[in-house]
Parts: structure tokens; C-alpha cells; sequence
């Protein structure tokens, strides 16, 4: 379990307002970490978002066409 560390009313609004990734620094500047405002995904899961529609990846997986992996693997080694 990830250890938790409560941030005052004033720290959390302002990670709430974050965009992109953010440096937590104390007050001499210091670096004491990283803020990702990414939306939390369950445990052990990293939330990615697909560019392509649950249409286009299905249609994707019908396709059936390309070379098998025995073949490519003999292309590169030949380019050793």
C-alpha cells in the first residue's frame, strides 16, 4: 500500500488546478517530489487512453494480414 501524506486546504487546491506534471519543492526551494495530475486508474493499472474508437480497434483485430514472427525474426538477423 502506498503511504499517504495529507496535504492542507491551500496545497491541495493548488494540485487540483494542475495541468501537467508539477515539482513539490519545500520553502528553500528544494525538490521533495513530483505531482502527476493524472485521473487515478484501480491499483497496479496505468490509466492510458486509446486515440483510436472501440469500433476501430475491433475492426483492427479482424485483420488478419502481415508476415509471421519466425519470417521478421530471420529478416533481422540476416542485418547482423
Amino acid at each position: 500500500m502506498i503511504p499517504k501524506v495529507p496535504a492542507d486546504d491551500a496545497l491541495a487546491q493548488k494540485l487540483r488546478e494542475a495541468k501537467e506534471t508539477i515539482a513539490i519543492v519545500d520553502s528553500n526551494g528544494a525538490t521533495l517530489g513530483f505531482f502527476d495530475p493524472t485521473p487515478i486508474a484501480p491499483p497496479g493499472v496505468a490509466r492510458m487512453l486509446s486515440p483510436f474508437t472501440d469500433a476501430e480497434i475491433e475492426e483492427r483485430r479482424k485483420q488478419r494480414d502481415g508476415r509471421p514472427l519466425a519470417e521478421v525474426m530471420k529478416d533481422l538477423e540476416k542485418l547482423q
